[in-house]
């Protein structure tokens, strides 16, 4: 029932019944019962022409229609934010590698201050520490920040 409640407010959002269904059986459960399918595409498909019915109905306007402009815009901003995506991909893309490493190295080698799960966590947390520590914006606190963001002043 939850999964078609899930298909149901995702086709009302988006307009799409199938890719509504895949997205509830991929986020609300564990274990899908294939006898629930049909549930959930039945309760998308009803969804849809609900709001497909609403949305004729001149005094009755719940939602808005979105406009977007029909020309695209390519600046210097795209293009950095491409070039963003990229390098984290790549970043993300070398830490596990690194991190794969680390464990395998940690269970080939069996050295007795590695394979402690108690000492690796001190190890680990020691590492950070002394790494965060030299670095001043690193020591600023979270309420000093979430303050300086929500500040009605200019940034600095």
């Amino acid at each position: 029932m939850y999964s078609a409640a899930v298909a149901a407010g995702m086709t009302s959002t988006f307009g799409a019944p199938f890719g509504a269904l895949l997205f509830a059986i991929e986020v609300s459960s564990t274990y899908y019962m294939v006898s629930n399918f049909f549930k959930g595409f039945f309760c998308a498909c009803f969804a849809l022409i609900i709001f497909k019915i609403t949305d004729l109905i001149p005094w009755l306007h719940m939602f808005f229609p979105t406009r977007f402009p029909t020309q695209i815009e390519i600046n210097h901003e795209l293009l950095l934010f491409a070039l963003l995506g990229i390098m984290a991909g790549l970043l993300s893309a070398v830490f596990v590698q690194i991190m794969t490493n680390i464990i395998f190295a940690r269970h080939r080698l069996e050295l007795p201050y590695l394979s402690d799960r108690r000492k690796w966590c001190l190890a680990v947390a020691l590492i950070s520490g002394l790494i965060k520590f030299p670095v001043p914006f690193l020591n600023i606190s979270d309420y000093r920040i979430l303050n300086h963001m929500f500040a009605l002043s200019d940034l600095d």
